[in-house]
């Protein structure tokens, strides 16, 4: 990974925190740390960083608390993307907490088509999509062909 341009995000439990402000009322083990943080390294891969709650796990009835899992990214992603971050969504009836990776500036590139909220109350809007939709249309084009497959269904 560390010698490949590719584009890399690791992420899971990976059982160890990196710092002793990631636990909280559980033992943190120096050496353990060192070797989690030395993996890291060697990878040439960034961790990103959590907004919102601290810790993504919890045990012993809201006792104890760890921050185990993390996003590992490599330097072509950190590149691409530089505001990622890692939100920490709340606990359902697991221990671990769900997480989402994000990004404030994602370009998802120009939209297909523009529709304004006001067009579906004006009136006769509802006659016009139904007699469009209903025409018979004999196209090659990618979005007619779409729109005639999609109507088949």
């Amino acid at each position: 990974m560390r010698y490949d341009n590719d584009d890399w995000v690791l992420c899971g439990d990976f059982n160890e925190v990196r710092q002793v402000e990631e636990r909280r009322n559980c033992e943190f083990i120096q050496c353990r740390a060192k070797i989690f943080n030395n993996f890291i390294g060697k990878m040439g891969v960034f961790e990103v960083p959590l907004v919102g709650k601290k810790f993504t796990t919890i045990c012993d009835n809201g006792l104890k608390f760890s921050k185990l899992d993390s996003f590992l990214i490599s330097s072509s992603v950190l590149n691409k993307w530089n505001d990622l971050s890692v939100k920490v969504l709340d606990r359902k009836a697991s221990y671990h907490c769900p997480l989402v990776l994000r990004s404030k500036t994602c370009d998802y590139g120009p939209k297909p088509y523009k529709v304004f909220n006001s067009w579906l109350n004006a009136k006769g809007t509802a006659d016009i999509i139904t007699s469009t939709w209903n025409l018979e249309v004999d196209s090659r084009r990618p979005d007619i062909h779409f729109r005639k497959t999609f109507k088949e269904c």
